[in-house]
């Protein structure tokens, strides 16, 4: 069975219409620098780095995660992507696939808060609470919308391990390994470490530690980049196994390159992301079509703007020739969207998950997907 662009999910017949991703592609690596670094220890002392996070040369992405894409029953709503694991997973006990609220143990009575409703709250002589004492809503609240930066400080400790220097500020995060083998750091909330890490107020230093320094969020590579001055700095990452198939990219600013807000936006900056996206864009289509020549080259670096424009005219070329001989193309539409930073609701409802400041994510679509009721293709 032969399905275009997915409309659907209804079909006249009855059948519904599911289709299965499998993607296999080349990135081209059009990054420029590296910025290594420790992220932390294990319990061994033995160092966490993120060069995963800065590979050289370009990247073979073969057998990445299977991908459903569900298109909605009207059509105007667009389609759904989900991994094909997860969706699995969630097959077999469907309750896990829901909203989990964050306030489990509301039904806790607070000392702290008892005592202040029947005054019986004491000083810090008598007795001393601390923020564990706090309903976890409230706790979760103050995370989000508190400029206090000792308070947000404070929070931060009960949220994940930190490696502190001599002067007792963080330098990195522990580390500890998940049922695989692989790194990942030492959190004791999920959630709240979220919540403060994308907090304007939480100290720079803080910051860094926990969401900011490239591979502390994860190993995804990066392969392209964009520096303008001493002000902007963008970073392009490759989400290899995400529920985007075919090359999810996100264009990040960078941890020396802070906006939490379109207000701080430069204008250099939006030229950076929008660079990023039109540099992928055509500079992956020139690969898929084979008229890529000279872009995979020693010392990658940014395309300049008058080599962005030649290789888009000569795709345009290559991409009329074939439609003329009825070849087919590889990629015909983008996915591009916007985030403009995190917001978290403390009834446990997430509006956003992590992400790295104000960013752009983008990804290209191919014309045909496997249809999963029949299997054609």
């Amino acid at each position: 069975m032969n399905q275009d662009i997915l409309c659907t999910c209804i079909d006249p017949s009855g059948v519904f219409i599911c289709a299965l991703h499998e993607p296999s592609y080349k990135v081209v690596n059009l990054r420029r620098t590296e910025t290594l670094a420790v992220l932390g220890h294990d319990s061994d002392g033995n160092a966490i780095n993120n060069r995963v996070n800065f590979p050289r040369g370009d990247l073979v992405i073969n057998n990445a995660g299977k991908v459903y894409e569900i298109p909605n029953a009207f059509p105007f709503w667009g389609a759904t992507y989900i991994l094909y694991d997860q969706a699995e997973q969630f097959s077999k006990d469907p309750k896990r696939l829901g909203f989990r609220r964050s306030d489990e143990g509301s039904g806790r009575r607070s000392p702290l808060l008892e005592d202040l409703l029947n005054g019986r709250l004491k000083g810090s002589n008598e007795r001393a609470y601390s923020l564990k004492d706090l309903p976890r809503p409230v706790l979760l609240s103050l995370a989000q919308t508190s400029r206090d930066s000792r308070l947000l400080k404070a929070m931060a400790h009960l949220a994940c391990k930190f490696e502190l220097d001599d002067s007792g500020n963080p330098v990195g995060v522990k580390y500890e390994y998940d049922e695989l083998g692989h790194p990942k750091p030492v959190l004791f909330d999920q959630e709240l470490f979220d919540v403060i890490g994308n907090n304007m107020a939480c100290p720079y230093n803080y910051k860094l530690a926990m969401v900011l320094i490239p591979g502390i969020q994860g190993s995804s590579p990066i392969v392209g980049e964009y520096a303008s001055g001493c002000k902007t700095h963008v970073w392009e990452y490759l989400r290899a196994d995400s529920y985007i198939p075919w090359g999810h990219y996100a264009s990040n600013m960078a941890h020396d390159c802070v906006r939490y807000r379109a207000a701080e936006l430069l204008p250099d900056d939006i030229t950076g992301l929008r660079h990023l996206y039109y540099q992928r864009v055509y500079t992956q289509m020139a690969v898929n079509l084979d008229i890529a020549k000279g872009i995979s080259r020693e010392g990658r670096n940014t395309l300049p703007v008058a080599e962005i424009e030649s290789m888009r005219q000569s795709v345009l070329k290559e991409v009329a020739k074939r439609l003329e001989s009825g070849e087919g193309l590889p990629y015909t539409a983008t996915l591009w969207g916007w985030n403009y930073g995190f917001d978290f609701s403390p009834s446990g409802y997430r509006l956003h998950a992590s992400h790295q400041q104000i960013h752009q994510q983008f990804a290209l679509i191919p014309p045909n997907v496997k249809s999963v009721d029949t299997g054609g293709a």
